[in-house]
């Protein structure tokens, strides 16, 4: 049970929870790949399959002649990569010379932890953008270019080429925190919210060691140890000390990090969720649902199955912060909070009308709110992948009819211009299939939280 302090402090953190995401306000995607100063480990093997994976000559051939065209391409990406840490140490970037000598300090350290070998390579780089674009994009691309040419002249395929950095999502290398050693941005929204939970004023020892535990549940859910205090400052911003690190990685596993990440982050807010709700009595995440399920079933009949808890009155006493309770009509008495609308306060069971009209909207209110992290959470290869987030973002429940039998129809929407084009029968080829096809996606998203709010039967459209 969360004490009365705990409680609002959960719900201003998930009020919270999206500014610091990518696109957000405080955008921190953006300052993590703008720290002056990374670590950055490229390990042999991995590069070695990350260039055959975009280039099907090297991937294919057998003979000896494409071991001697990567250990070539190896080398002279090696002595790049050396050089781009040599200008880093010399003071020629935007790292200072103070930093890039601690970065050195560091790097051995770091060498040791992550069991970089001889034949790998482990170098201070200016900056994530910086190496992202110098490094990973051009001199990766010139080499493997050169070489192709030099061993393969009649095999030289520019499209290919143009995926070593990762930009099909599928083939290539990406940068990733990789190796148990760097932080997932996701992992640095988490360690904000709970600096500000174990900051807050007026909590218990009990309250702080429930906070202790949602980072603990975290950090066992991405296998690494985090510590807010070792990244950030008192004031919120990076440790002058601490080190990112980044590590090559093939595009396929960076996105399958991601997928797990965003599980990953998604459960710990869940838990600020509980948090926030906790309480003796039925919740009001859990009381909503049944009475607005007794709204949307209507009247008991033959042949007809309602799945879920229903209730056309919850009548519960429960102690909470503010001594105040509302009343909704037919004597539904919950939890005063910011968070309800008046139209879920004022349903009005015994009227057909009220129960059809408010029962509906408040039903659209609940899947709105939960809908783009549902689908942001779904989704990944071979489903469309999140990148930008404005897909998961524009999915919206638009209304909610019933069907001639008396099923409710739910109505929904998304961004159609640009990705319509993966609607099988509105797309075009090569683009649109049954597995990137958005419906399908969208209703997986749709049932997934049906569950959670009780709905039974049900039918989705796409508007």
């Amino acid at each position: 049970m969360s004490s009365p302090e705990l409680k609002k402090l959960a719900r201003q953190i998930l009020k919270d929870r999206d500014k610091y995401k990518e696109g957000g306000k405080k955008d921190l995607r953006k300052s993590y790949q703008e720290l002056p100063g990374q670590i950055v480990i490229i390990r042999k093997e991995v590069f070695f399959n990350t260039v055959k994976s975009s280039i099907s000559i090297l991937r294919n051939s057998t003979d000896n002649k494409a071991k001697e065209c990567l250990e070539e391409i190896w080398t002279e990406f090696k002595t790049d990569c050396e050089s781009h840490e040599k200008r880093v140490i010399s003071g020629s970037t935007n790292v200072k010379k103070s930093r890039a000598l601690h970065l050195l300090t560091r790097k051995k350290i770091i060498k040791l932890k992550a069991k970089v070998l001889a034949k790998d390579i482990i170098i201070v780089a200016s900056s994530f953008d910086s190496f992202q674009s110098s490094i990973v994009r051009k001199k990766q691309k010139a080499i493997v270019k050169q070489k192709l040419e030099k061993f393969f002249p009649k095999n030289v395929n520019d499209k290919e080429i143009s995926t070593l950095a990762g930009s099909d999502n599928k083939s290539g290398a990406q940068l990733g925190h990789g190796a148990g050693i760097g932080v997932p941005t996701s992992g640095l929204r988490a360690l904000i919210a709970t600096k500000k939970g174990l900051e807050a004023k007026g909590l218990s020892q009990a309250d702080i060691d429930s906070i202790q535990e949602i980072q603990d549940n975290y950090n066992k859910d991405i296998k690494m140890v985090l510590n807010h205090s070792q990244i950030f400052t008192k004031s919120g911003g990076f440790s002058k000390d601490y080190t990112a690190v980044l590590e090559w990685q093939s595009t396929a596993d960076n996105q399958e990090d991601k997928i797990d990440e965003s599980k990953a982050i998604a459960e710990y807010f869940n838990r600020w969720k509980n948090l926030a709700t906790a309480e003796g009595s039925t919740s009001l995440i859990d009381a909503l649902p049944q009475v607005i399920l007794a709204g949307v079933a209507g009247k008991k009949r033959k042949n007809k199955r309602v799945v879920g808890k229903r209730a056309d009155v919850i009548k519960e006493k429960g102690r909470v912060s503010d001594k105040k309770t509302d009343k909704i009509k037919d004597s539904i008495s919950v939890v005063a909070t910011s968070g309800v609308s008046k139209d879920i306060k004022s349903l009005d069971l015994k009227s057909k009308k009220g129960t059809n009209s408010r029962s509906m909207f408040s039903l659209i209110a609940l899947l709105n709110e939960k809908l783009p992290d549902t689908v942001r959470k779904n989704m990944g290869p071979p489903k469309l992948t999140n990148t930008t987030g404005r897909f998961a973002d524009s999915v919206k429940i638009t209304d909610i009819s019933r069907t001639a039998k008396g099923y409710p129809s739910i109505g929904y929407t998304y961004k159609k211009d640009p990705y319509q084009v993966f609607e099988v029968g509105s797309g075009r080829s090569p683009w649109a299939n049954t597995q990137r096809d958005p419906r399908k996606l969208i209703d997986t998203s749709i049932r997934e939280i049906a569950i959670n709010l009780a709905i039974g039967r049900f039918y989705t459209r796409r508007q």
